[in-house]
């Protein structure tokens, strides 16, 4: 089981309609395990998209610049993509 603070996922994707908020959790924990995204990656999504968290808070918190931190979690987010399309075949 891959946990991500409060995220755990033990299903495999199955059905990405119809996602709720918890079901977002679980295909970061799952591509975690997957080893598409690491931990602090499936974090950097959740936390400003999911929970809709400053970058300029999270650069800080990570001594980054906010630029960095947006080309991280923009390439963390394309292979996610990537990653959900193929499973989707």
């Amino acid at each position: 089981m891959v946990q991500l603070g409060r995220l755990r996922a033990r299903a495999t994707v199955e059905d990405l309609e119809g996602l709720t908020v918890s079901d977002e959790y679980q295909v970061l924990a799952r591509a975690v395990r997957a080893r598409v995204v690491d931990v602090a990656e499936a974090q950097l999504i959740a936390r400003t998209r999911l929970r809709g968290e400053s970058m300029g808070a999270l650069a800080g918190e990570r001594g980054v610049s906010m630029r960095q931190l947006y080309r991280h979690r923009t390439a963390a987010e394309q292979r996610l993509a990537s990653h959900l399309r193929h499973q989707g075949r």
